[in-house]
Formats: structure tokens, sequence, C-alpha cells
């Protein structure tokens, strides 16, 4: 819709059609299908003078999740039962929605055209909402089960809606919106020294504060670029998702299918930097992880444990890699095809150890929203980094790395425009754009000078890390199911 002045708007759908749930869609509909009225049918129960029940939205979904959205169905996992399931979009400040100091909300009628229904186990979302997590316009998809389901019989409470009673108020806060240190965790699942003990600020899962060696986790990446790594997309559910673990008792519900390790010896001055396998597969975190090693048969590369020394510059450790190879898994199979590999060449590291040597950074408590079962605003991040690592990705090796979930090569992922770059053998080398120019698409970077612009032969990374201490138990063996 548009509007035309101050409280009047107009449809963009075409002439025979209406805006339903995001779509344009054809407005007619045969009236033997509709139900016959009744004012208990629209005003919760009741008979529209201020009886009946409503949807106290910020409530019910202060204790709810934001949960990660598959893509290619436009759908989430459906929650364990409590006293109804309720799903909403998340939506940026100021914008449509009910809305706190710091986000909005939608909420969506169950079993809906509007909203969501249930299909193989799934709930499935409107297919606009999907598009709009794509551009941005929706930042994600937040789940409680803690209060009656909202169908459409159900109106939202506030002071448009003629009924007065909520549908059920949850235990636990108001949800008013805006970060609060009481999104600080307390289960003691969360901590290996408690909530005041050794690495807390991180909710570290070891402590290595009197030892010579410290092992991490990076719990957080915040993609500076390239671009198509950074559209909010691939940022929300894939690298943060998957670098958050899945423990709703601390306040993450992420996946923790994207686990880059690191080591320290601080006597040694010794870096030891590799990727980690699904966290699913080896059990709690406060159990440890494992590294992950395999040789990709299709594009040669290689994920391994490499070791390099480091300098410490104004308490900033620092090293440099020549290549290093990334999985980030995009399910929890121990199978090759598991896997997205990031092939980063030139690498720079530098991260900041907190005083007990069990963070890179912190878990931000104060900066999340109660009003969003203590998650971040939209655009907006758990952790606050110390950390970054950076490097370039040559445009040639992404063409030889399928990402196999989205059914096209790591390089048509990155140019972010498949319709040109995607192929017949579904990578660049085949694609229209390659057969229009006779060349490759062009990256921001150039591999000769390693600096931007020049020969556009790569793509620069740059991505800033928080990190907490884990213990690592070995490189990962899949016929024993752990280290």
């Amino acid at each position: 819709a548009k509007e035309l002045s101050p409280g009047q708007v107009e449809s963009t759908c075409p002439a025979g059609e209406n805006c339903v749930a995001g779509s344009c869609k054809p407005v007619a509909i045969d009236s033997a299908s509709l139900e016959s009225y009744t004012p208990q049918a629209i005003f919760g129960g009741g008979s529209g003078a201020g009886d009946g029940k409503c949807f106290d939205t910020a409530p019910c979904f202060s204790k709810g999740a934001v949960v990660a959205v598959e893509m290619s169905t436009c759908s989430i996992a459906k929650p364990a039962a409590g006293t109804g399931v309720n799903v909403a979009l998340v939506m940026p400040a100021g914008s449509a929605g009910i809305c706190g100091a710091a986000t909005c909300l939608i909420p969506l009628d169950a079993n809906a055209e509007t909203g969501w229904r249930e299909e193989a186990g799934r709930l499935v979302l409107p297919p606009a909402a999907c598009e709009r997590l794509n551009t941005g316009a929706v930042t994600g998809v937040s789940v409680t089960t803690s209060c009656e389901t909202k169908t459409e019989r159900t109106p939202t409470c506030g002071p448009w809606s003629s009924v007065d009673a909520s549908s059920g108020e949850p235990d636990g806060g108001t949800g008013g919106g805006g970060g609060t240190s009481e999104c600080k965790p307390t289960d003691s699942s969360c901590y290996v020294s408690g909530a005041q003990g050794a690495g807390n600020d991180c909710l570290a899962k070891a402590d290595f504060s009197a030892a010579a060696v410290t092992q991490l986790r990076m719990t957080s990446h915040r993609v500076e670029s390239p671009a198509a790594m950074a559209a909010p997309f691939v940022q929300d559910n894939i690298i943060t998702a998957g670098s958050t673990l899945e423990e709703p008792s601390c306040n993450l519900n992420g996946t923790g299918r994207f686990n880059f390790l690191v080591q320290v010896n601080t006597e040694k001055k010794e870096l030891t930097l590799g990727g980690g396998v699904q966290q699913a597969l080896v059990g709690p975190a406060l159990g440890g992880t494992c590294w992950a090693a395999f040789t990709d048969p299709a594009s040669g590369l290689e994920v391994k444990q490499h070791v390099t020394t480091y300098t410490e510059i104004g308490g900033e450790l620092q090293a440099k890699l020549v290549s290093f190879v990334m999985p980030i898994y995009l399910d929890d199979q121990a199978q090759l095809g598991s896997a997205m590999l990031v092939p980063i060449r030139e690498m720079t590291f530098r991260a900041r150890l907190s005083a007990d040597k069990n963070c890179v950074g912190r878990y931000a408590a104060e900066k999340l929203d109660k009003a969003l079962s203590c998650q971040p605003p939209g655009g907006q991040f758990a952790w606050e980094a110390a950390g970054t690592y950076e490097g370039y990705i040559m445009v040639d090796d992404a063409d030889k790395v399928m990402v196999v979930s989205v059914d096209q090569s790591l390089c048509v992922v990155l140019t972010g425009d498949p319709s040109k770059w995607k192929g017949t053998g579904k990578d660049c080398k085949t694609s229209k754009g390659f057969t229009d120019t006779g060349a490759m698409p062009k990256g921001d970077w150039c591999s000769m000078t390693n600096s931007a612009g020049g020969c556009q032969d790569a793509w620069r990374l740059v991505i800033d890390f928080a990190a907490q201490a884990i213990k690592i138990n070995g490189v990962f063996d899949s016929s024993k199911n752990g280290c």
C-alpha cells in the first residue's frame, strides 16, 4: 500500500486483487464458504462491548525466542508443547507492529491464510515474510509457548481494541522492551564457574585462568564484508544462528553449527586455529567440542588445524596465515556435504584476551530486549567483539565450492546475483554472465596487491568476533561420534 495523505492509504495491488499476508491475491471469495457473522468470532468471544479476550503481544513474547528460518520452505521448527504456540515477525524499532523501545512485533494468526500453519511437523510462514527477511524489512521470527494461541478470533490488546482483557498473562515481566541486565542468564548450565565466577562475562564453558593454554570457540561473527555474507539473511540465519549455541536456558537460541576454534599457548606464543564440528554431534558445550578435519573431494580444500606463532602488541594478539579454510555447517549431519567451505587467503587474526584468559569480548546482556525473550533487537548483536579476522576470498576458489543447501557455488552466492551468475553447472563459470562478458564476476579486492580495486579477482572478508572458553577434546571421529 502507499500513503495518499495522513490517515489515507491506497493498495498498490492490481485491480481485482488485494494484499493478503504481504502478497497481492484475488479478492473474489465464494460467499458460501464464509461462516455467519457473530460478534464472538471477532471480539475474542465477547460482544464487542468491552468484554471478550485480546492477545497481549509484548508480555506473551517476553518468554519467547528468535528462531532460525528454513528459507527454502519458509518454515520454522515446531516448538515443544506449552500453553499454546504463537509466532511473530520481528521488525525494526519505529516500524509496523506492536512496538517497544527497541523493536516491534507483528503476531501472526494460527491456521490462517494471513498467518502460519502447521505442515509436516513444521510451522509454515507466509511467503512474503521470507521475502522481507531477505531484504531486511523483517529482522527475525520469534516464537513463544507461554500463552494461548492467537487466532483470527483474538484481536491484539491496545487502545485500538474494543476488548479489554488479556487472553492469558504469562509469568515474568511486562515485556516493555529495551536492554536490561535482567537478561543475564542465571541457569548453572550457562557457566563453568557460576554467574560470578571466572569467564562469566562470556558464558565460558571452561576455565583456563590458571593454565598456560587457553581454548576458545567463537560465539559471534559480525560480518563487515563481503556484502553478500553481511546481508541480513546470511548474517542472521547462517552466520549468527550457527555461531550461537542451542542453549535456551542461557538465552542462546542458535544451532551451534558454525564453530571457529582457537587455541592460545601463552608460554610458547603459539596460536592454533581451525574449524570445529557441529555442537549437536558432541553434546553439551560444558563437556567440550572437537576439531573438524577432512578434505573436500570436489574442491580439494582441506579443513585442518593451523599452527603459527603470534606477537602481542598493546595487549592484542596478532598472527597471519597464508591460507585457511573455514567450515560452516548447514545441518547436523556428519558428512562432507553438510559444510559450506569458505577459503580465506592472506588471513590476519587479532584478538584481546580477557584478564582471566577465558574470553574475547563479552556477552552484552544489558543490550538485549526482554520483549524479544532477551534477544538483540533487529540488526544488533548479543555479543561485544574484541577480535577480528580478515583476508580475501578468490573468485576462482569460491567457484570450486558448492553450497549444497542453495544448490549453487560460493561464487554465485557472493555475487548476490544468481540470475546472472548461476549457470548450468550451478557455478559462475557456466553462467550467462560469463558467456556475456567472457570473464568471471569482479570482486572488490585484488589478490596481487592485497588491496581494494585493481584486478578485482577476489572479495575482501572482514569479520569481528567474540569468543568463550571451551575444552577442545581432540579431532572428531565419526566412527566414535566424538573426539
